[in-house]
């Protein structure tokens, strides 16, 4: 076995040897020396006793001859195969000449760096940048879990919801700043060898170069010669060039500007994502470059990333300074060959509750309490800085920590494994009282000892509502374009505070239940700090009532009468508890002499709500005793005479019971007055309510006739004429009225019906006779046929019998 590799390790140098020799002359066999060392290196050799000293002697023999200088040389760059006709052997190479003056570099990641395998990407597998050629490198991931996984888990079980880690954002796979611009140059960029410069002059000398910084740091303008610009800025540069070529030409312009950068190619180790050989624009620094070759491993100390080159540590970046204080600073510049090392995490602590950025945080050499706050953001308003605690590892073992003093300004140190707590206050006020209700404002008042129901109701303003003033204002508009108010009606009743109660709303410290003390408000803003002026507690909440929230007994009410008609003084009244109808027609100045007091209206809102509803339920009554009554009839449909009258009597009822829904309720309440009243003492001492109109019609002579008569109309009045006499002069009752329901509508609101026929009843001026119809006769021919039916079915019937006992 060892032997066969022998021959394939020899085999394949020597084959490779040939190869780039035939190719690219002496170049490409120095670079196919470095390809067959690594290719040594790669195959297990039979030799296994053979020391690493001896094999480490004979690989430094190969670089020696591949270091060597050749005559001639010049870079040179192999042709690439194409992957559809090259077999899997085929390998792409880049060679690139070395510097001067090689670093000081491993050996395997010399070999690495040196040979690019553009069918792998690299022969490291590394994050070299690939081709577009070829695909692009996975980057390796930690096989066992991250301790910041696992920790990020504990975080979420303890606090009930996943926490993130902070910076995760910017290191992570959808992370903004990895598509930043690499021709991006900052002010500080230096030239160095591999920048294409442009660089352009006009006047009495035209310069037009685009070219490469040599290896030597120079570029050369033809006419002036060689000048070295490595390691200088743009505007250095600039001046540079502007000053020799004004050593032999004058009146000239001169710029320089970069053409295209070169790359440059670093390390990354440790805790990174992608470990290895990462090619990177110039201008990279140690956070983009570690931004743009993949990241931290989860388990990385972001606090810490190292820049070490040529052997030692020349930066050591603290990334929470740029994430939290946006300090770029401390980020340098990197150089060709610089390695960025990732420390592994020196430990994480979560924080969590009431701060203004919830997150697990990176922790620092030393990181107290009060450093993790100021990371977070410090506390929100809502915390209870008293309640701080820290959950945390003691010997295994989970533990409870307290926090003495202000966590905001602790020193205690924080632990790996640390999470700290911070619970919102309880929304309870302390040192307060609270007035609520029907109040102008409800607010929270600062308590102090001693202080009463009076202290925190200053005077009767507080107790009246911002909204019963806008409502108020709205309802007495100014403005030319708002439709003028009828000032004359009844204006609406406003909320207004109950002065006989009001309660304190009051929560015992020690079992924590609710209590009401009920108390007189009128009293105790009457008397101040006196024996009904009750004393408030810290969490006490006041509670002023207002006369709309319960069923005020009618002698709180307020009454507004509205008086109008045949008085002296027409208008809208207050009306004292227990004043009536008599006093509010003496309050208007009595009633005119042309005042008909008999036929005086008094409508009332409550009536006319009890009207609406019992004419609601009558129609709804009569509806259905129609609808029943036509289904009878319907039934004894005989002919197309009976089925035209029941079409026609269904149709009347229809309209009828419409009528009937559209009528409108007065609410007029009746006086029942037996004879005519000469002055406002005959009225009855009615009690009024609120929102009632009083209505003084002028005296009338005439009495009014409607209904199934031969003359329907007004007639004059008649000082001891009947019912009887009025019907007579209107041509008496038509043949399908219906006597028996005749009604006399009297002008004081009652209604009487005629119970003798045609007269009998007194006639006031104002009354209304009415008769009605008769919706239920039957027209004598039918009346007739239906008698004619009954006689033959009688006489079949009696048939039947006879020939039965037969």
């Amino acid at each position: 076995m060892g032997r066969i590799a022998r021959t394939l390790t020899k085999n394949v140098g020597q084959r490779t040897l040939r190869a780039f020799a035939s190719m690219a002359g002496a170049r490409c066999a120095r670079a196919a020396v470095v390809l067959a060392a690594l290719l040594c290196l790669s195959v297990p050799s039979a030799h296994a006793q053979q020391s690493t000293s001896q094999q480490a002697a004979k690989t430094q023999r190969l670089l020696d001859i591949a270091d060597s200088p050749l005559p001639g040389a010049e870079p040179a760059r192999l042709p690439s195969h194409d992957s559809s006709t090259g077999g899997p052997g085929d390998i792409n190479y880049e060679l690139r000449e070395r510097p001067a003056t090689p670093a000081q570099i491993n050996l395997s990641t010399t070999v690495e760096t040196t040979v690019e395998n553009r069918t792998t990407n690299a022969v490291s597998g590394g994050g070299a940048r690939a081709p577009a050629d070829g695909p692009r490198a996975t980057p390796a991931k930690d096989a066992a879990p991250a301790a910041a996984l696992e920790f990020r888990a504990l975080v979420a079980q303890t606090v009930g919801h996943d926490l993130p880690v902070f910076g995760e954002s910017l290191f992570g796979a959808e992370s903004a700043l990895k598509d930043v611009d690499p021709l991006t140059v900052p002010a500080d960029y230096r030239i160095g060898p591999g920048d294409q410069l442009l660089i352009r002059a006009w006047g009495q000398i035209s310069i037009d170069f685009q070219g490469a910084v040599s290896r030597s740091g120079t570029v050369f303008l033809t006419g002036i010669g060689e000048v070295s610009v490595a390691g200088l800025r743009l505007d250095e540069a600039r001046d540079l060039l502007r000053g020799v070529v004004s050593t032999q030409y004058r009146d000239f312009q001169l710029t320089v500007s970069l053409a295209q950068l070169r790359d440059i190619r670093v390390y990354l180790s440790g805790f990174v994502a992608s470990p290895g050989v990462h090619t990177l624009p110039s201008t990279a620094t140690a956070l983009s470059g570690l931004l743009a070759a993949g990241g931290p491993a989860p388990s990385a100390d972001l606090r810490a990333i190292e820049v070490r080159r040529d052997g030692r540590t020349v930066a050591v970046l603290d990334s929470y300074r740029f994430l939290l204080q946006g300090d770029k600073s401390g980020d340098p510049q990197l150089l060709p060959g610089d390695v960025l090392y990732l420390p592994p995490a020196r430990g994480f602590a979560a924080i969590a509750g009431s701060v203004r950025r919830p997150a697990i945080y990176h922790l620092a050499a030393t990181t107290t309490l009060g450093e993790l706050l100021d990371d977070a953001g410090g506390t929100t308003v809502t915390a209870d800085l008293l309640q701080a605690r820290i959950e945390r590892f003691v010997d295994g073992k989970r533990t409870v920590v307290d926090v003495d003093g202000d966590p905001r300004r602790s020193v205690q140190p924080l632990r790996d494994g640390d999470i700290v707590l911070l619970v919102p206050a309880s929304p309870r006020f302390e040192a307060s009282i609270t007035v609520s209700g029907h109040v102008a404002v409800p607010l929270r008042q600062p308590w102090r000892p001693g202080m009463t129901v009076s202290d925190a109701l200053p005077n009767a303003d507080a107790l009246m509502p911002y909204a019963t003033w806008s409502e108020r204002n709205a309802r007495n508009p100014l403005s030319g374009v708002a439709d003028a108010r009828d000032a004359s009606a009844v204006p609406p009743r406003l909320s207004e505070v109950d002065w006989d109660h009001a309660a304190i709303e009051r929560i015992d410290p020690r079992t924590q239940r609710l209590s009401r003390i009920e108390f007189d408000l009128g009293a105790a803003l009457a008397a101040p700090h006196g024996a009904a002026d009750p004393q408030l507690q810290a969490g006490d909440t006041l509670l002023i009532y207002g006369e709309d929230e319960f069923a005020q007994p009618e002698r709180k009410r307020v009454r507004m009468v509205r008086v109008e008609g045949e008085v002296a003084v027409p208008g809208v009244y207050s009306m004292a508890v227990g004043e009536s109808l008599r006093d509010a027609i003496a309050r208007a100045g009595g009633p005119t002499p042309e005042a008909y007091l008999y036929g005086t209206v008094l409508s009332r809102a409550s009536a006319r709500a009890q009207e609406a509803e019992r004419l609601k339920q009558a129609v709804d009554q009569a509806e259905e005793d129609y609808d029943r009554f036509l289904a009878t009839r319907s039934r004894d449909v005989v002919s197309q005479e009976d089925a035209l009258v029941s079409g026609n009597e269904t149709g009347n009822a229809r309209a009828l019971i419409a009528r009937l829904r559209a009528v409108q309720p007065i609410g007029r309440v009746v006086f029942a007055l037996d004879e005519e009243i000469a002055d406002a003492s005959g009225l009855p001492a009615l009690p009024l309510e609120d929102g009632d109109v009083v209505r003084i019609p002028r005296r009338t002579e005439t009495v009014t006739i409607a209904g199934a008569v031969f003359q329907q109309g007004t007639q004059l009045w008649k000082a001891g004429a009947d019912a009887g006499d009025y019907l007579r002069e209107a041509g008496g009752t038509r043949p399908h009225a219906d006597r028996s329901q005749i009604v006399v509508l009297h002008a004081d609101g009652t209604v009487r019906p005629l119970h003798r026929g045609l007269g009998g009843a007194r006639i006031h001026p104002g009354d209304s006779i009415l008769v009605p119809e008769n919706v239920d006769r039957t027209p004598l021919g039918r009346r007739l046929r239906e008698w004619t039916t009954l006689f033959y079915q009688m006489t079949l019937g009696a048939a039947a019998l006879t020939v039965i006992r037969n």
